[in-house]
């Protein structure tokens, strides 16, 4: 592009991610910002250190910046220092970063004040990436072949393999905003409603409890309230529903039909790792359920009309529990009434 450049300056320069056009740059011990969201470039300084700045990086949160000898300070989005030390540090949330030193790792809780910042060892060794999962501040570490769950304290809460089923984290793309099952949502969101985060695989009714199986392996059940939505606490790999022979309980199943949990429904539903159950496929119900055919109940045998919806879903159900054809989508589960069927069936 022909014309002068915006602003000129000396010293070393980075982009700062959470804002629409601004540099951070640095000369000596000075930490300044040059906005260029407007007619005129205006600089701000953000920090002063006790030393030279030799490199600075930002991210969503905020930046963490090295200084001459080789000590690190992380800084929030208004340049106030949240947390200084050794090491290599990333920065995973405004409160969160976590410091690599060899082949160990220990997480850091952060603060504007010193004596609110804490730290704990986790319980790691080795090579590891780190991200988080914003709804559920889930910190995970993961690597080629295995990722670990990490509590607060830094213990591992669970241990995977990579190689057979998803990965329940989430990992961050660059940019103010992430994308997840048709829905985008801002990094900087502290909650998010189940409703809004489903990312259903399959789903299906047992007594007046709705039950839903996520993709991320999250498995959520509504609640007696209209609206009112729970996640139990154990991930679980798989993605369908079967049930166990001769009961009601489900079983949750991969694509290669192995087991991997057992899902008893009653009193409450509860998961187990319970492999090598014998299963069933999951009955046709009252819909007579066949992949996309099904039949209205008291009416003509049907299939899934996808020029009249515009699209196919991951699967139908048809429980006993239930008067509804439950459509399983991947955002969304549908339950349609039979007065609906002119809808999204045809003959």
């Amino acid at each position: 592009m022909d014309g002068p450049p915006a602003r000129s300056f000396s010293g070393g320069s980075a982009l700062i991610a959470d804002r629409r056009a601004a540099v951070g740059r640095w000369q000596g011990k000075e930490l300044i910002m040059v906005d260029l969201d407007g007619d005129e470039a205006t600089e701000t300084g953000l920090a002063t250190f006790e030393e030279p700045v030799a490199w600075a990086m930002w991210g969503t949160h905020g930046g963490v910046v090295s200084l001459e000898s080789g000590r690190k300070a992380v800084i929030d989005t208004l340049g106030r220092t949240i947390a200084s030390g050794d090491g290599e540090i990333t920065l995973l949330h405004r409160q969160l970063a976590v410091v690599q030193r060899g082949k160990t790792f220990e997480s850091i809780h952060l603060d504007e004040d010193p004596l609110l910042r804490s730290r704990s060892p986790l319980e790691l060794s080795g090579e590891w990436y780190f991200t988080m999962d914003p709804h559920r501040d889930g910190l995970f570490a993961y690597r080629d072949t295995d990722y670990v769950e990490l509590a607060a304290d830094g213990h591992a809460l669970r241990r995977g393999s990579r190689e057979d089923g998803r990965t329940p984290y989430l990992p961050w793309s660059p940019g103010r905003w992430f994308i997840r099952c048709g829905r985008i949502f801002p990094k900087s969101m502290s909650e998010c409603s189940i409703q809004s985060r489903l990312h259903p695989s399959d789903a299906w009714v047992a007594g007046r409890s709705m039950i839903i199986l996520g993709r991320d392996g999250w498995i959520t059940v509504s609640g007696r309230k209209h609206g009112e939505f729970t996640e139990l606490p154990q991930v679980v790999l798989g993605d369908h529903f079967a049930r166990v022979t001769g009961k009601d309980d489900l079983l949750c199943m991969d694509g290669a039909n192995r087991t991997h949990a057992v899902l008893t429904l009653a009193p409450n539903p509860t998961v187990s790792d319970v492999r090598g159950a014998q299963c069933d496929d999951l009955p046709p119900g009252p819909w007579q359920v066949g992949q996309m055919k099904f039949t209205i109940p008291h009416g003509p045998a049907c299939e899934w009309d996808a020029a009249k919806t515009g699209f196919v879903p991951e699967r139908l159900r048809s429980p006993k529990d239930s008067p509804y054809l439950i459509a399983v989508t991947a955002s969304l589960v549908l339950m349609l009434d039979p007065a609906a069927a002119k809808v999204f069936a045809r003959k």
